[in-house]
């Protein structure tokens, strides 16, 4: 058995009662105390008497030092006189000789000492006051002991402590006994004798049922030879080594693929744990791991152990299944508008998984709403997988248009159409030049790339029919104007002529429409970004943030906030330079997401000047606004210059604050592409609008009448009566308040 002491004391409190003597031939042992002179005179009874000679000694057991202090002293001077001896008797040496009125200082002994008093026959005097503190040797910690060795699964055993406790300090005492398995303890005095012992019985549970190092700590208070209580604690560490061994091998997988490895581990308990030895099979070293294993069948590992002390060896098993992994199709590539198709692989019965899977238990895979590119998916099957490449190819003809019969020969590419095709089709030829012809109809233009894959677009002729001119009112609302065919674009006359810019290739040429479908196309990321925005499809990777998919097409551009870009980090993207001169009501639209808990800002700027002055916050947006599309419509009449940029800035919340942005147009005037007129931004008078589709137009005259309420206000409770302003003067204004 090992022991290991630990003592630890520090004082609690002192609790003396102060002896009074009065001077006389008389040895005490009183720790504190006072001492007058004799106070025997028959004329004055607090005075000292004539021809007095007395020795008092002060010996506490076990003093270290005795300080004397006076308070009151006066004497005849010279004759009669008070001696202070260091040790017990007046042989030892004089700490000091007294005598007169002058209060003699602080006195400090090294033991015991003695107080000699000497009067004559002639004068006496008040005499003198004092009183003694004693410091005396400070109690030892008690050294605990074990007189019979635990052994395992002991409940009960005694401990001896080297000095008497008091038999019912013992049930106040502080007894902990932990270390393996930490103990519940119950501590008892054995053969009290007078109400103290050095022996107590410790009841412990659950016991000690694991080999391994203990520690008993055991707190008590003791009192010194002055009577002074400390509270003294000691600890000593004992060691159990002959429980029987407990062996656990484990692994962090017991199931692996077939090419995969495991970790073994083994635990062990009981027994002398500083003399392990372990016996592997199949053979390993002598260790308990961790050992890395890669079987290729399944497989059983042994270990047994054993120790240099009784305890006898013990084993345990586990077995590693090794599986076969699955096996899926191979790679294979799909058109971007192709349909579904069901994949394969062997054995059935897994779970497929990645972007583009709609079925995970039968394995289909579509590419709608999908980018060009590719795409890995899992197969997964009793925790092996493998995986295939599947890639999308690009194939978009373009939207749908429509022509007016007899329109001359044009061109069906557009910056959408995927470059490399050939077209084909009713009056078409291989290049995409289509001649529609003299009648109304529907044409299907067929587009096919060298890689097999093809689209459609229609082409429907028709000629214009758009609705009567029409009187609205500002701030009604979007009015949507009605026409046939579809597929065509409204916009504005210009007002003014175009003042040239001096930003080159300057965007003239409205409405102009950005869907981010070819890439970020003339739009650049601000050079003092924190991070940059991104172009994404589908749903962002954060989880309760950003869209699902688009507005409008595959593509959005948005910023996502995980990851370093969060909190209160800056994304910035700024547009090509616009010039505007051509129109009074210009406008901004376009439609955001700004969905998540931890949302921050989105806003956007506006720069007459290229750039090198910014007007911030023409649309400030903060916080969460829901899982949804918002439409955004900006008066762009105060910054009509020839030198414009927009740029479209965020602020982060925390990782859940992805903002998005699609569909995003500038228009001459207060009228979509798609013919919704915008009575909110609209300005007073009458809007020219127009109506184009290939080889024709059609013109639309809105009457725009004003309404102004005037500016919010915020006005005090104790606010008079004031009137508000509308314009044009002559309305009814009603409310409540």
């Amino acid at each position: 058995m090992k022991k290991y002491l630990l003592i630890f004391s520090f004082i609690i409190l002192s609790n003396f009662l102060f002896a009074q003597y009065n001077m006389q031939d008389l040895t005490v042992y009183d720790c504190e105390g006072t001492l007058k002179d004799s106070e025997t005179n028959v004329l004055n009874s607090s005075w000292y008497s004539h021809d007095e000679s007395f020795h008092f000694t002060i010996c506490p057991t076990n003093a270290l030092q005795i300080t004397l202090t006076f308070s009151v002293f006066s004497t005849e001077p010279i004759n009669d006189y008070l001696v202070i001896y260091d040790g017990p008797d007046n042989t030892y040496p004089i700490l000091g000789t007294y005598s007169g009125s002058i209060l003699p200082p602080q006195i400090i002994s090294s033991s015991c000492v003695t107080i000699g008093f000497y009067s004559d026959q002639n004068i006496a005097d008040e005499g003198f006051d004092l009183s003694w503190e004693t410091l005396v040797t400070t109690p030892q910690a008690p050294i605990i002991t074990i007189p019979i060795t635990p052994t395992c699964s002991t409940t009960v055993f005694n401990i001896e402590l080297d000095q008497l406790i008091h038999c019912d300090s013992v049930a106040s005492a502080q007894v902990f006994v932990g270390g393996q398995i930490n103990q519940t303890v119950l501590a008892t005095p054995v053969n009290c004798a007078n109400d103290s012992t050095n022996t107590i019985q410790l009841s412990i549970s659950p016991g000690l049922n694991e080999s391994g190092v203990y520690t008993i700590y055991f707190q008590s208070y003791f009192i010194d030879d002055c009577d002074s209580i400390w509270n003294l604690s000691s600890s000593m560490q004992f060691v159990v080594n002959d429980c029987p061994l407990q062996v656990d091998l484990t692994a962090d997988n017991t199931t692996i693929c077939l090419g995969d490895c495991a970790d073994l581990y083994v635990n062990v308990d009981g027994g002398d744990s500083t003399s392990y030895n372990y016996v592997w099979t199949p053979p390993w070293a002598n260790s308990p791991g961790t050992q890395t294993v890669c079987p290729v069948t399944t497989t059983q590992y042994i270990v047994t152990v054993s120790d240099n002390g009784t305890s006898l060896p013990t084993s345990d098993t586990i077995t590693i299944d090794v599986v076969s992994p699955p096996v899926v199709q191979n790679n294979i590539s799909i058109c971007q508008n192709g349909i579904p198709v069901i994949l394969t692989a062997n054995p059935v019965g897994g779970w497929w998984n990645g972007v583009g899977i709609i079925d995970n238990t039968n394995g289909v895979f579509s590419p709608d709403s999908l980018v060009p590119g590719s795409y890995t998916i899992d197969y997964g099957f009793s925790g092996c997988t493998d995986d295939m490449e599947i890639t999308v190819l690009d194939i978009f003809a373009g939207d749908d248009i429509s022509a007016c019969p007899n329109t001359p020969l044009f061109n069906l590419n557009s910056s959408l159409t995927t470059p490399g095709g050939v077209w084909s089709g009713n009056g078409i030829q291989s290049n995409g030049n289509i001649n529609v012809g003299s009648f109304n109809t529907v044409i299907t233009a067929i587009y096919t790339l060298p890689n097999g894959c093809s689209d459609t677009l229609l082409v429907t002729v028709e000629g214009i029919s758009t609705q009567a001119d029409d009187t609205l009112c500002q701030k009604s609302g979007s009015y949507p104007i009605t026409f046939s065919p579809p597929n065509g674009v409204w916009s504005v006359l210009p007002d003014n002529p175009q003042i040239p810019s001096t930003c080159p290739n300057a965007i003239t040429t409205f409405p102009y429409q950005q869907g981010w479908e070819g890439g970020f196309i003339g739009w650049t990321q601000d050079p003092n970004n924190d991070f940059d925005w991104s172009l994404n499809s589908g749903g962002t990777p954060s989880s309760n943030t950003g869209p699902n998919s688009s507005y409008e097409g595959l593509s959005y551009i948005y910023t996502e906030a995980s990851g370093s870009n969060y909190p209160d980090k800056k994304a910035k993207i700024i547009s090509p330079c616009i010039n505007l001169s051509e129109y009074n009501n210009p406008v901004l639209h376009f439609y955001y997401h700004k969905y998540g808990a931890g949302q921050g800002v989105f806003a956007v700027d506006i720069s007459i000047d290229n750039g090198v002055n910014w007007i911030f916050g023409i649309l400030y947006k903060n916080g969460d606004m829901g899982d949804q599309w918002h439409e955004a419509s900006i008066d762009l009449s105060n910054y009509n210059s020839t030198e414009v940029l927009i740029r479209l800035r965020v602020k982060t919340g925390d990782w859940q604050s992805d903002v998005a942005v699609d569909k995003l147009s500038i228009l001459g005037g207060p009228v979509t592409p798609d013919g919704d007129f915008l009575t909110t931004i609209a300005s007073d008078g009458i809007h020219n609008l127009i109506y184009s589709i290939e080889g024709c137009n059609d013109f639309v005259n809105l009457f725009v009448k004003e309404i102004n309420a005037g500016d919010d206000m915020t006005v005090c409770p104790s606010q008079g009566v004031f009137n508000i302003v509308g314009l044009p003067s002559g309305g009814l204004g009603r409310g409540i308040i």
